[in-house]
């Protein structure tokens, strides 16, 4: 809920009501009654309205003033009636605020001034039906008369914490500047304007009647503060409504000193090494407009000043939003795989955390030579939906250190001020190994005499009762070692009797769809042969290697066309055997690099 205390925000409406002139007709009784341009009729200020509003000593210049009135609508002279007309008006607010007139500043009072103010409006052609909307003049609100004038007003909210500054030459004509609080309760970071972002408050409803085209911009000034009391982000701008959207108004000096709080937040080098760009570089406008001109005290928080040259409500709203991660940050995958969890980015608000759609994000492979994508590209451009989240479908990765990087950023409004994304960049990282790496873990095997359990390489096969382990699997110790790689054993082999078979399993995913060849290394004493998906993939038989093994003894091509379409999961099947004297075996499966 907003305290009404601690926020504000000043509306500027552009529903400037439709004038209601029209001809006159003259009654018997002297009574004017004067026809509505849409139909209707606008009632005539009668002597009884005057004598319940006004002391004696002002009744018989007030009923002067409106026969001049009403004299020059009966001989068509409209500009001078409306010139008298506002002359009038603005004395009868002046004696409202001097609590002058009958009944003082009551509630009665303020409604027989509101009806007087319409009726002096039809008087003369205009329509003032709005002042019956809300009470401007609560204590709260304002209604005060401007004219053209060389010199610059300023019209200020009962309470302080809001108003227009009009400089000179600006306006064309005179009218009525209505500031009216909004009561309505809004969740936190709501409110009335167009947008999903963080917004600040309460609000004011700011009318001029009638509508007016503008020499110059008109300054809107403000005191906001935060939702638990304390002060707004220094990324706060006004804004206010335009159609079904805002428009954002650049910083402007505020007129208002708001001497509710100080601004202690981060300094802009403080947000600057947070990687908050948009947050320091706001900091610093935000400086700059606030020592440009001499302030004049009022309650409040903080003060926010913007110029603009149309008018709807307006509020405080949150320029800088953030980008995040949804995705792992950094993950190791096998090269030439995609990895398991795609770069993917939310973007939101920084109070209410709401997801933010139409951002920009530009997915760019920065590092490792990967891909993005089913179509192997390197850049993709997409942008938020509802749920402020863009992503790539896929990220596949070479060996080594590889990174992508998302950029976001919102498209330029047409007018005014854009939104500023911090946390942008995200930078993505992946380490690319093998799909089996050499001494990979995860390994079912089983040692027994030569060619025993045939058909093992079949991909249903079950190894359930096979022991796990990991390569290499020798029957030599590393602290008893008979070649130099027995250094590398980790499973034992028992090779007797001999010939003896060791059997390997290991399983691997690939990406649906894969449409490149693979390479699987072995290191082997004696013999081997190497299935993959159930199809031998080392030739016809076995491959005899004597003496002690190495790493790369022999390297066999597997072609994806041997590769199950069915799966994304694999089986690398060995059979190793061993003839004598020592016995090892290992293999590395990889993608090739181009």
């Amino acid at each position: 809920m907003i305290r009404r205390s601690v926020l504000l925000s000043a509306v500027l409406i552009a529903a400037f009501l439709a004038a209601c002139n029209g001809d006159t007709t003259s009654p018997a009784d002297g009574a004017a009654m004067f026809t509505k341009q849409a139909g209707g009729t606008c009632q005539d200020i009668s002597q009884q309205q005057i004598n319940d509003l006004f002391p004696p000593g002002t009744r018989g210049d007030v009923t002067s003033q409106l026969a001049h009135i009403r004299n020059d609508v009966k001989k068509g002279n409209t500009a001078d009636a409306q010139n008298e007309m506002f002359a009038l008006w603005q004395e009868i607010l002046n004696l409202y605020y001097a609590g002058t007139l009958n009944g003082g500043k009551s509630s009665s009072t303020q409604t027989k001034v509101l009806t007087m103010g319409s009726q002096l409006y039809c008087l003369v052609g205009l329509d003032g039906s709005s002042f019956l909307v809300g009470n401007p003049l609560s204590s709260d609100n304002k209604l005060q008369v401007v004219f053209p004038s060389g010199s610059s007003q300023d019209v200020i909210s009962g309470n302080g914490n809001g108003g227009t500054r009009i400089d000179g030459n600006t306006l064309t004509a005179p009218g009525t500047v209505t500031l009216v609080l909004i009561t309505t309760s809004f969740d936190p970071f709501k409110g009335p304007l167009h947008t999903k972002l963080d917004q600040y408050g309460p609000f004011f409803e700011v009318q001029i009647v009638p509508a007016q085209s503008l020499n110059k911009p008109i300054l809107v000034a403000q005191c906001i503060a935060g939702w638990s009391g304390g002060d707004p982000p220094p990324t706060v701008h006004l804004a206010h409504n335009v159609g079904a959207g805002i428009e954002i108004l650049g910083l402007a000096s505020s007129f208002l000193n708001c001497n509710g709080g100080a601004n202690n937040g981060p300094s802009a080098r403080e947000y600057f090494a947070n990687g908050e760009m948009w947050n320091g570089v706001q900091a610093i406008g935000r400086w700059a407009v606030n020592h440009v001109t001499p302030d004049v005290a009022y309650a409040g928080s903080i003060g926010v000043g913007g110029k603009t040259s149309s008018f709807s409500p307006f509020g405080g709203v949150d320029t800088a939003v953030v980008m995040e991660a949804v995705s792992l940050l950094n993950q190791v995958a096998p090269a030439g795989v995609d990895v398991a969890s795609a770069p993917k980015v939310r973007v939101r608000t920084t109070g209410a955390s709401t997801p933010l759609d139409g951002a920009n994000v530009s997915f760019s492979v920065t590092a490792g030579g990967g891909s993005l994508d089913p179509g192997h590209v390197t850049t993709v451009n997409t942008v938020t939906g509802a749920n402020g989240t863009a992503a790539v479908a896929n990220w596949t990765i070479n060996a080594g250190a590889n990174t992508v990087q998302a950029n976001g950023a919102f498209p330029p409004p047409p007018s005014g001020t854009g939104v500023g994304i911090n946390g942008s960049p995200v930078v993505f990282s992946a380490t690319g190994g093998d799909l089996i790496p050499w001494q990979a873990g995860g390994y079912k095997y089983l040692a027994g005499p030569a060619d025993h359990d045939a058909g093992f390489q079949a991909p249903a096969f079950s190894d359930a009762a096979w022991a796990a382990g990991q390569g290499g699997f020798s029957d030599h110790t590393p602290s008893n070692p008979y070649c130099a790689i027995d250094a590398e054993a980790n499973t034992a082999w028992n090779s007797v009797p001999q010939p003896t078979d060791m059997l390997l399993r290991h399983t691997f995913s690939l990406p649906s769809g894969w449409s490149t060849d693979l390479k699987v290394s072995v290191a082997i004493d004696n013999d081997i042969e190497v299935f993959v998906d159930g199809t031998m993939v080392s030739g016809e038989g076995f491959v005899s290697h004597e003496g002690c093994a190495t790493r790369d003894s022999f390297i066999f091509t597997i072609p994806s066309s041997v590769l199950s379409t069915s799966t994304t999961t694999h089986v690398l099947a060995i059979r190793a055997r061993d003839r004598g004297v020592a016995a090892y075996v290992d293999a590395r499966l990889y993608v090739p690099t181009p």
